[in-house]
């Protein structure tokens, strides 16, 4: 296995195992939300829960959902996400962050399946990403990946309702 192999999966297994320290969240800022993402080859639907740790600007959280590729194939993911707030302690505050986890893409996992941690169909993402709150519940958040190969980027705006 490459040793980029083996990064992006420590990735992907830190972030979901950080989902099991339930003493360190705090549940005064939890939110759930429901996001309609948008990127230049997919449209799609999601849902996810995130928290803060206590006494910290730092949150965690995870996300699923399903888009409609280019060619017109339904695909799925499953991510988790670290965020920081870039301002004072407050309820709403844009958030930096970064992401990893896994997006079912059958074509990508057939080609880099001796390069990355493939997991049947489902392919690594590992990403950046920016939460601005807006009005209300709603905030937009942008993310972006290197793409699986060297010519290549995923960069998607999403449309959170925070409930």
């Amino acid at each position: 296995m490459s040793k980029i192999k083996y990064v992006i999966m420590a990735c992907a297994l830190l972030g979901l195992s950080a989902c099991g320290f339930a003493e360190k969240i705090g549940a005064t800022r939890a939110h759930n939300y429901a996001t309609v993402l948008h990127s230049v080859d997919a449209k799609g639907i999601g849902i996810g829960s995130e928290a803060p740790f206590r006494d910290s600007r730092l949150s965690i959280g995870v996300e699923a959902g399903a888009f409609r590729t280019a060619d017109d194939e339904t695909s799925g993911y499953a991510l988790t996400h670290f965020e920081i707030d870039l301002l004072e302690k407050k309820a709403r505050n844009p958030r930096l962050g970064a992401f990893m986890g896994f997006a079912s893409s059958p074509d990508a996992a057939d080609r880099f399946r001796d390069r990355y941690p493939v997991i049947g169909n489902f392919v690594p993402i590992v990403g950046v990403q920016l939460t601005l709150p807006t009005f209300g519940p709603h905030e937009l958040r942008l993310r972006m990946a290197p793409g699986l190969s060297s010519e290549s980027a995923i960069f998607s705006i999403q449309s959170n309702f925070v409930f």
